[in-house]
């Protein structure tokens, strides 16, 4: 295993999976029966069936050929491109079957466990949400970066101000999150559609929480007058690559209603703006950076070893 996980060597290494979720598709994305999917190089297999969506090691056991390139679902099998061996889906025939991975599509959002481990927090915070309030899916972008470093710089307070120009430095604290990883602290916000403020007012204080639920996914929480939470999904794309996901969860209107579109679009624009401001410095960093910690990274420090325990 790599030492860091931001050497290019490690970046998208099917060897580097780490034992939590990965956000892989948007429901919407997928069509009925067979879909293609990876997470760096391994490649894997979506198979839908009306809402029901499954995941499955697409890696044919016979000479190691992508069963989601040219395959055929049949039933509970993939006749493989190559060979035309029937495979078996989560199960052997023959002695030929790939395994079936633990999936949970919510919300719009498909999430895939593709390593051993026990499934987290994630599962039942996700339930919970869906229960009490909107998903709206959002947009995905290809980023230059290593997955685990953009979703590292929810956790990086001395960011904020000088790359997007908050009106203070936050003081993130770590705070308790069973199994996973948490951060609390404050921004100062200009007024906006969103968060008004008082007349007169220059900065709107909004408490801040982020939650990181494996290396590669992190809900970020935004309080105040309109809260709204934001998650954050990445996976590796191969050498200097990630493929970014970000959705919001918004609380029903009045009387129930669904968020109003005008404002999930504001909000999903001002999250792709602010991950614009982020991409040139993470693309232009070198492949193995330093890290010497100073005050103010206790935030990077602990996400680092919740990661480094996550392998």
């Amino acid at each position: 295993m790599c030492g860091r996980w931001w050497r290019r060597g490690c970046w998208g290494s099917a060897a580097m999976l780490h034992k939590g979720w990965y956000q892989i598709a948007f429901a919407r994305d997928l069509s009925a029966g067979l879909n293609g999917a990876a997470i760096g190089t391994r490649p894997l297999a979506l198979v839908r069936d009306g809402d029901r969506i499954r995941a499955f090691e697409a890696v044919c056991p016979h000479r190691g050929a992508n069963l989601c390139r040219g395959g055929t679902l049949i039933g509970e099998a993939i006749r493989c491109p190559f060979h035309g061996l029937s495979i078996g889906l989560g199960s052997a025939r023959a002695g030929l079957g790939v395994a079936e991975y633990p999936c949970l599509s919510i919300g719009g959002l498909v999430f895939v466990r593709a390593a051993s481990g026990a499934a987290g927090d994630l599962p039942a915070r996700l339930a919970a949400l869906d229960a009490t309030a909107f998903f709206v899916p959002g947009f995905e972008l290809v980023i230059g970066a290593p997955a685990e470093l953009v979703i590292e710089n929810a956790f990086d307070g001395l960011h904020f101000r000088i790359v997007h120009a908050i009106g203070n430095q936050p003081d993130l604290r770590i705070v308790a999150a069973g199994g996973s990883f948490a951060v609390e602290g404050e921004f100062l916000l200009p007024p906006s559609p969103w968060q008004q403020g008082a007349a007169g007012q220059s900065h709107v204080a909004i408490p801040y929480r982020a939650t990181a639920y494996s290396p590669t996914l992190v809900i970020a929480e935004m309080g105040g007058a309109n809260p709204y939470m934001m998650i954050t999904a990445t996976v590796p794309a191969g050498p200097r690559q990630c493929v970014v996901r970000l959705s919001l969860v918004l609380p029903p209107g009045d009387n129930g209603a669904p968020p109003d579109a005008a404002a999930c679009r504001y909000l999903l624009d001002g999250a792709r703006r602010g991950l614009m401001e982020d991409k040139p410095i993470w693309e232009a960093m070198v492949d193995d950076p330093p890290f010497a910690p100073v005050a103010g990274d206790a935030g990077v420090t602990g996400f680092r070893a919740f990661c480094a325990g996550m392998r």
